[in-house]
């Protein structure tokens, strides 16, 4: 699941401004699953973009492979 990083970023900074105001505790988890959610969108980006990278340099290696 992706998720917008303007989205993820205004959460995040929501929480940062609850819990300096005070809010506590009740809020770190809250916190916790936004961040989790964020660091799993950049991991799905970046196993996507290696897959991509590595499909590329495949078909490049066939084509030269080929001699095209």
């Amino acid at each position: 699941m992706t998720h917008d990083n303007d989205d993820l970023a205004r959460a995040v900074a929501r929480m940062e401004a609850r819990l300096a105001a005070g809010a506590g505790d009740a809020l770190r988890p809250a916190y916790a699953e936004v961040a989790a959610r964020f660091d799993a969108d950049l991991a799905d980006r970046r196993d996507r973009l290696f897959n991509r990278g590595a499909t590329l340099m495949l078909a490049e290696a066939l084509r030269a492979r080929s001699g095209q």
